[in-house]
């Protein structure tokens, strides 16, 4: 069941559900796909996938602001997920760029505590919107009631 006062048109929320299921059903095999071309584990595409689905199912479920809530601290905790696997279990020589007068190996290193960084930063801030801190940003209902205007 939607709630009237939101923005997003119907489609979206199909859209970005069909898309992440898509992504998730390579990520299993579900439709086939050769490991040749991953360049990451299949959970991270999985994770990648769950980052589509999630806003999509946010957006058709009830519950508003809550639903929104937990939506966006799944979400912060999926792209920390992601840039833990980075910073953990990323093959150094897939690192690109970096400083041009530092080496190879010191590069990489940059690259791990930067994404390793980001991903607890991600985790804090998952932690703490699911805990309640901070305030939902716009006021739907307002913009609904100008809208008719």
């Amino acid at each position: 069941m939607r709630n009237s006062t939101k923005q997003t048109p119907w489609w979206a929320s199909w859209l970005m559900l069909a898309v992440g299921i898509l992504i998730m059903m390579v990520a299993t095999n579900v439709i086939p796909s050769e490991d040749e071309k991953f360049h990451v584990p299949r959970w991270v595409v999985f994770v990648c996938g769950m980052l589509f689905v999630t806003p999509g199912m946010a957006e058709l479920l009830p519950g508003g602001k809550r639903t929104a809530r937990f939506a966006f601290s799944f979400m912060l905790a999926c792209f920390g997920t992601i840039g833990g696997a980075v910073a953990l279990l990323g093959d150094s020589a897939g690192f690109s760029g970096g400083i041009p007068f530092v080496s190879q190996g010191t590069n990489a290193t940059i690259a791990r505590w930067v994404f390793g960084g980001g991903a607890l930063l991600c985790f804090l801030f998952a932690g703490l919107v699911l805990c309640g801190k901070g305030k939902m940003s716009g006021n739907p209902v307002k913009e609904a009631e100008n809208e008719h205007e």
